[in-house]
């Protein structure tokens, strides 16, 4: 609400837009303190929590610039917890397998690292959203840092973390110098480690390797010289259907509307699958994958730039029902597996609410497109 107000969109907010005279500078960055008490809660935590929607981070030197300031102060020498996300710790989780203790200290730490760079993702693909969210959104560099304390321990920590937020607001300003060179994309394993894009994105493009080699193998060896015409207008259906989701989930709250729609939606998908085949099942299968796997590609890639956290679990998921599971087989595994898969992949089922609270643009312009194509590649499979 004070951003809208401070910007002047006061028809998105119940505040009136400030004067002109407030809000003539323009916000650089905005650190969000979270401090409170719990009384039954026995680990004391400080968390650094970079996370916006959409994939959105803050400048990475705006986050160590608030890790080196609060890992050198006496907060963490008191045995605070100090991590990145708002879920339980790896050390609590991985103290229930008996087995890591026997590792070495390495492998025991390179484990620990993953859990908590999962968690990170986690948060940065679904939430929690911590209050500087919004600030991200608008294109304003922000980050929270939360502060959880007992009773006993108070007063000390209290004082201790607001006299550590000097160090933070004088080094501010030298984040913005002229060409300063920074990264927005990273993930955090820890407050003292980061992966940057240049090391994420070598997994995700290997991961979209299956899908390559099966759009071009259908090209070359399986598909007829032209793509069967019949598959065009599937094509123009999916997209017609994905542009009135997007426009009906924008007027309509009510999740049970949506879903009923997707499942007529999806029962009359084989009847119109009847018409269009006229004795061509195999060269119009052919032809729907080859279009489905260049609809994953042009997707996924730009995806998993963007926003890793959707994109990396998409790649690994779409290239394995895209391109490995859509071929005719007479295992009976494969024919039961596929259409389970499905069932479960159908965003009613548990993509939506269950995961997501709601129809985002990524379950609308990613997800639902492909999970339809998906579906019609099953079902011209087995007439």
């Amino acid at each position: 609400a004070f951003l809208d107000a401070y910007s002047g969109r006061s028809s998105y907010s119940v505040m009136k837009a400030l004067p002109q005279t407030y809000t003539t500078s323009t916000i650089r960055n905005l650190l969000v303190l979270d401090v409170a008490t719990n009384e039954g809660q026995q680990r004391n935590e400080l968390l650094l929590l970079p996370q916006g929607r959409r994939g959105f981070l803050p400048n990475m030197d705006f986050f160590f610039l608030a890790m080196t300031v609060y890992s050198n102060s006496n907060i963490i020498h008191r045995g605070v917890f100090f991590g990145v996300h708002p879920y339980a710790p790896s050390s609590t989780i991985l103290s229930k397998f008996s087995w890591v203790s026997s590792l070495s200290p390495f492998f025991r730490q390179w484990i620990a690292d993953l859990f908590d760079m999962f968690n990170f993702v986690r948060t940065l693909a679904i939430g929690p959203y911590s209050a500087h969210a919004s600030s991200l959104d608008q294109g304003i560099d922000a980050l929270t840092v939360q502060l959880r304390v007992s009773s006993d321990m108070e007063q000390t920590l209290i004082h201790e973390f607001t006299k550590r937020l000097e160090g933070i607001i004088r080094a501010l300003s030298n984040l913005h110098e002229r060409l300063h060179h920074s990264l927005t994309q990273y993930l955090l394993p820890s407050p003292f480690k980061f992966v940057s894009q240049s090391e994420y994105i070598i997994p995700v493009i290997l991961a979209l390797v299956p899908l390559v080699i099966r759009a071009v193998s259908l090209l070359l060896f399986e598909m007829d010289d032209t793509l069967n015409a019949s598959t065009f207008p599937i094509i123009i259906i999916c997209f017609g259907v994905t542009a009135v989701l997007e426009f009906v989930t924008d007027k309509i709250t009510d999740l049970s509307r949506i879903h009923a729609a997707l499942a007529l939606l999806y029962v009359s998908a084989p009847a119109v699958a009847r018409k269009l085949i006229e004795g061509k099942e195999k060269a119009l299968f052919q032809s729907l994958h080859f279009l489905t796997c260049l609809l994953a590609i042009y997707l996924l890639i730009p995806l998993a730039i963007g926003h890793v956290s959707l994109g990396y679990p998409s790649v690994l998921f779409w290239s394995c029902l895209v391109a490995i599971l859509p071929h005719r087989s007479s295992y009976s595994v494969h024919k039961l597996l596929w259409p389970v898969i499905l069932l479960l992949a159908w965003p009613p089922v548990i993509a939506v609410p269950q995961v997501f609270g709601y129809y985002s643009p990524y379950m609308i312009l990613v997800y639902f497109p492909l999970h339809f194509m998906s579906y019609l590649l099953w079902v011209f499979q087995n007439r």
